[in-house]
């Protein structure tokens, strides 16, 4: 019984060490100056959008069925409506290929295309 009351005692003080810290803990407020902006120009990235978006990626279930025409085209036009993006992924082994959007002929259990 008296290792009850040491063990309770000890949860006490453990909680009343804690509430005493947790009251007395202030905050650290750091003035950081903000970032110069990215200057966007509006209508060049509205018609890089439109341009892409007409494109139609639309397609089969089945990917042996796909029409893979319209990927190699948006491919195409990333690489030409954003160059600097292209360049750097360029020499990354994960460029984008018809076959990597479009499926090789994957089964449900095998793509994530599907």
């Amino acid at each position: 019984m008296p290792y009850l009351y040491a063990i309770l005692a000890a949860v006490v003080i453990l909680a009343a060490v804690l509430l005493g810290r947790t009251a007395a803990f202030r905050s650290r407020r750091y003035t950081v100056e903000p970032e110069p902006g990215i200057e966007i120009d509006v209508e060049k990235a509205a018609k890089r959008l439109s341009g892409a978006i007409k494109i139609p990626t639309i397609t089969a279930s089945d990917p042996k069925k796909a029409d893979r025409a319209p990927f190699k085209q948006f491919i195409d036009y990333l690489e030409q409506a954003f160059p600097a993006a292209h360049k750097l992924w360029s020499g990354r082994s994960s460029t984008a290929t018809v076959s990597s959007i479009v499926g090789k002929g994957a089964t449900k259990a095998s793509s994530p295309y599907c």
